[in-house]
């Protein structure tokens, strides 16, 4: 497995891992990420929270199996990655009250992961190159 199928499988464990509790666990999720009070969840966040939990872990699943092509996906995955990342916790770290040091976790996952992304599309690697 070359780098760029295990950036995707990386990829897909971070996004499954924020995609469950996106889905399954909202209130714990904000509760980790933000401070105390400066949210409130209704109906409506619940709903937007699950469906985008739902959405990661369908991407997750998609970044799974398509490893072993994880070259033929490089650019499109980058450009989504790094607008969800960029939607989502550096977003948040900016301008709302995140609970750190907890809040680091994505933003710093993040970061490393569209490092990965941006490493592989300028590193492609070589097809039946053996090592």
């Amino acid at each position: 497995m070359g780098t760029a199928a295990n950036v995707f499988k990386a990829t897909a464990l971070f996004l499954g891992f924020f995609g469950l509790q996106f889905a399954l666990v909202p209130d714990f999720l904000m509760s980790e990420n933000f401070q105390s009070g400066s949210y409130t969840l209704d109906k409506w966040h619940y709903f937007v929270m699950r469906g985008c939990g739902c959405a990661f872990l369908g991407l997750a699943g998609f970044y799974w199996q398509t490893a072993d092509q994880a070259d033929k996906f490089m650019l499109v995955n980058t450009v989504t990655f790094t607008l969800t990342s960029i939607a989502l916790p550096f977003n948040a770290q900016l301008n709302l009250p995140v609970s750190l040091p907890k809040h680091y976790i994505p933003v710093v996952g993040c970061t490393l992961l569209m490092l990965g992304h941006v490493y592989c599309l300028m590193n492609p690697e070589a097809k039946g190159k053996k090592k």
